[in-house]
């Protein structure tokens, strides 16, 4: 199984202790003027995983360790949640191992496997020098930014912030990296709606991209300040940015990532009313997934037609996509996918009164809503409608 929560969240609080350079004993000394005094052998027995850290130790450790006590919180129930779950095997896997696991895990809709995969190769992280790395430090670096990017997947986006802002900050970090870290941090802003410094980190990522000779990471900038535009409700300038990302993506031979980029400019265009175009990007987008087999990715844009197909007053036609997106995702065993497809037949279910139906896909909803990141609008508004529901009919 994957490390218990107790022994990996102990794992960190040492982490933290270690970045800022503290001993137990000076730990000790600086949480003297607190209300809550920590010990040395309590900070030894919560590190080592013999004892959980109670949350009102948390408030002096994160003043002591510069982390906010959200951030704390934050990770401790992503482990808890681990646990819960039921974390995957983690035991004598080496890096490489955990790495590529990790990444299989997002590519199915199992974050939170991705996230224990993530986690737990911070443990062996030391262990075996990978040739991508320089050195171990660049190695501990990404791993941890691989770590804060599964949390940023769940919802966790205080936790996120303070791992990101530790990578950028050090040292050793390979200035390749830069781009992609910004984009990063923007992206923890945008979703804690601090929209202003999401779009101040977002033109950061696109000049250091550019600053690149290989423009390595500049499509998924331009993504990234998309993203931030349409959060403001700019759909021209977010159109103007997914179709830079576009470029960007097509000039590094990515195709995968150009028909996402088109999805992400059918958004735009869905947003100024440009419903023609919108098809069109996305028709486009489809014929190269479909070349490429890349059917998740081929889903999203699914979802999104039945959503164009409804506001055209086309809802059998609606339903059909949204009904292939589910059974995609079915196929593929990805559960977060198949929230976002059955989500839009449980609102159109409950719009039209059909409340077998309603039920029956609200319980499939909450079965799949452990998978789902926390702040994500789709379970928000399933959580808000299935309580009425079940309000109004008792």
């Amino acid at each position: 199984m994957a490390e218990n929560a107790i022994h990996a969240f102990g794992r960190y609080l040492k982490a933290l202790r270690v970045r800022r350079g503290f001993s137990l004993n000076e730990v000790c000394s600086r949480s003297e003027p607190f209300a809550e005094r920590i010990s040395k052998g309590y900070l030894s027995r919560c590190e080592n995983g013999f004892q959980r850290l109670a949350l009102t130790k948390a408030i002096p450790l994160s003043r002591i360790y510069e982390v906010s006590a959200d951030a704390l919180v934050e990770r401790m129930e992503l482990d808890l949640e681990v646990d819960r779950i039921g974390g995957p095997e983690t035991a004598g896997k080496t890096l490489q191992e955990l790495r590529v696991l990790s990444q299989q895990a997002i590519n199915g809709g199992y974050t939170w496997h991705a996230y224990a995969y993530c986690r737990d190769a911070l443990a062996v992280v030391g262990a075996e020098l990978l040739d991508e790395f320089r050195d171990f430090e660049e190695q501990q670096l990404v791993t941890t930014q691989n770590c804060a990017t599964t949390a940023m997947r769940l919802g966790r986006y205080r936790f996120a912030l303070h791992e990101v802002n530790h990578v950028y900050s050090h040292e050793g970090l390979n200035p390749q990296r830069i781009p992609e870290i910004l984009e990063r941090v923007s992206s923890c802003y945008l979703r804690l709606k601090e929209l202003n410094r999401a779009l101040e980190f977002a033109d950061q990522a696109i000049l250091a991209a550019k600053s690149n000779p290989k423009h390595t990471h500049l499509g998924h900038a331009y993504s990234n300040r998309g993203n931030v535009d349409l959060a403001l409700g700019d759909g021209a300038s977010a159109a103007v940015h997914f179709e830079k990302a576009h470029e960007a993506h097509k000039a590094a031979g990515r195709e995968n990532d150009m028909a996402r980029a088109l999805q992400n400019l059918g958004q735009a265009y869905v947003l100024l009313g440009r419903l023609k175009a919108a098809r069109r990007v996305i028709g486009v987008a489809e014929r190269r997934l479909r070349a490429m087999e890349q059917r998740k990715t081929l889903a999203l844009g699914r979802i999104l037609l039945g959503e164009i197909e409804l506001i055209e007053s086309h809802p059998s036609r609606a339903v059909d996509l949204w009904r292939e997106a589910a059974e995609i995702a079915k196929q593929l065993n990805d559960k977060t996918l198949q929230f976002k497809a059955e989500f839009q037949l449980f609102k159109y279910s409950v719009a039209v009164g059909d409340a077998a139906a309603s039920r029956a896909l609200a319980r499939r909803l909450r079965r799949l809503s452990s998978w789902v990141a926390t702040d994500a609008s789709e379970l928000d508004e399933f959580r808000r409608v299935a309580t009425s529901l079940a309000r109004s009919a008792s």
